[in-house]
């Protein structure tokens, strides 16, 4: 008999954290379930550590793929996941204890409902975890998204989706995930999903999400993710899901963003240059809520720049 979730995991050389994450995940109070952890190519002792788990608990099943990077992983896991229901973590992410079952018992079988949660960081300074801040999805309207909702979601909430118990029927649909985009798919499954789907959101973090420098995204080009951002922006506008005017105010705000994050690295010089990108967008220059979205982005990243 099938389980009812499949967790999906993608791991590349994560040996340092995937323990923990696949014993978080073991842990949780919902049991039905099987764990399919797709290894893309790790060079490390991944594989080894899966292994150990997986002699140890039916649930867990192994597959090695060569190199082909995170959503090509993950769409090899669709495919193997015989769970009603997917839910995605990374192999250095935390779940709370009870977070499948709260998920599962709100889903009630439903085949066009996405249950999210809230999110929280951490990261390890000086041999001690360290919690900063939550994060949590947008309300909704009467269970629905609009594609405009999801593009004005701010840059550091992008991995929200990975919250998400989504009906795996949804995801075949739609085709799983972009191969061709290499940061912010996640981001861009959710913005497929809103034109079918209905949404509920459990107002707690119920994901933790661990921000390290050796993470993907902690090594990713900002200005390279910008443009695949921006790129996924025009996308909606060609697909006619957002107007001109939304378009502008979807880039105006990512650019925005991007300038509060160059901030944060101490990068002057990139700052000012994407903020000049930024003011181009004329057509957003007379909206009051962009500028003070503008002006407190700017506040706090020269606030974390000169304590």
């Amino acid at each position: 008999m099938a389980p009812k979730v499949s967790i999906l995991m993608a791991a590349y050389n994560a040996s340092q954290t995937i323990g923990e994450t696949i014993e978080c995940l073991l842990s949780q109070t919902f049991t039905d379930f099987e764990l399919i952890i797709v290894d893309d190519g790790s060079t490390d002792t991944t594989q080894e550590i899966i292994d150990s788990y997986a002699k140890a608990d039916k649930r867990v099943k192994y597959i090695w793929q060569k190199n082909a990077r995170h959503p090509a992983a993950r769409n090899r896991g669709l495919q193997i996941c015989s769970g009603k229901y997917v839910a995605i973590i990374d192999a250095d992410d935390l779940w709370a204890a009870d977070k499948l079952a709260r998920q599962v018992e709100l889903i009630n079988d439903a085949d066009d409902l996405i249950v999210l949660t809230g999110n929280r960081v951490f990261y390890e300074e000086n041999g001690k975890r360290v919690w900063a801040h939550c994060t949590f999805p947008p309300p909704t309207k009467n269970n629905r998204y609009t594609v405009f909702d999801v593009l004005m979601i701010h840059l550091n909430q992008m991995a929200m989706f990975n919250t998400g118990l989504i009906p795996k029927n949804v995801l075949t649909r739609i085709g799983g995930y972009n191969e061709k985009i290499l940061t912010a798919e996640d981001w861009e499954l959710w913005l497929k999903t809103v034109v079918e789907c209905r949404f509920k959101v459990i107002e707690e973090p119920l994901m933790f999400y661990r921000k390290h420098a050796q993470s993907y995204t902690s090594g990713t080009d900002l200005y390279v993710t910008l443009l695949a951002h921006e790129e996924i922006i025009f996308n909606q506008y060609r697909w006619k899901y957002i107007s001109k005017k939304e378009l502008a105010a979807a880039l105006f705000v990512r650019r925005i963003d991007t300038c509060a994050i160059y901030l944060y690295r101490k990068d002057l010089l990139r700052s000012m240059m994407t903020l000049g990108r930024s003011l181009r967008i004329i057509r957003c220059w007379y909206k009051r809520e962009l500028w003070l979205r503008m002006s407190e982005v700017v506040r706090l990243a020269f606030k974390k720049l000169i304590p």
